[in-house]
């Protein structure tokens, strides 16, 4: 048995993290938002695989895709990836993948591990996340105004 610690939900799609830092999703999988490699419909909570071996912390489900937050500050989103949504620098679907523009941010200070994704979010056509570097916070905003 496994015991919630969040919940995150989209317009079709359901996040959840259990204690144990893993990931699982359920609901309308169109668009690879539930991070399964397929776009199937899951009608039960499946555990996201990509993410075996790391403590998610933290998850936001948005429209048509979704981000969460790993216990070392990097975040990861997947889905459909239109207007750079995703914060690839492109515009494809993707597979639960870590945001690169976010590591150079945290490589400034990896080492202390200060530098780390503090809060974020999945709206409908862009997810939004907010870091802090030392004593400066930055936010970065990805998709279309």
């Amino acid at each position: 048995m496994y015991i919630l610690y969040a919940v995150s939900a989209g317009i079709a799609h359901r996040l959840a993290i259990t204690t144990d830092g893993s990931v699982w999703s359920w609901g309308n999988g169109g668009r690879g938002k539930l991070g399964h490699g397929d776009q199937q419909h899951q009608l039960l909570p499946k555990k996201i695989e990509a993410f075996t071996g790391q403590r998610v912390v933290a998850v936001s489900a948005g429209s048509r895709h979704s981000i969460a937050r790993i216990a070392d500050g990097s975040v990861w989103s997947w889905g459909q990836g239109g207007w750079g949504r995703l914060g690839h620098g492109d515009e494809q679907s993707q597979l639960p993948k870590s945001q690169e523009a976010l590591q150079r941010e945290r490589g400034v200070e990896e080492q202390s591990e200060t530098a780390a994704a503090r809060a974020m979010s999945a709206g409908r056509e862009r997810a939004s996340t907010r870091s802090s570097v030392g004593r400066s916070s930055h936010r970065l905003s990805l998709g279309r105004d």
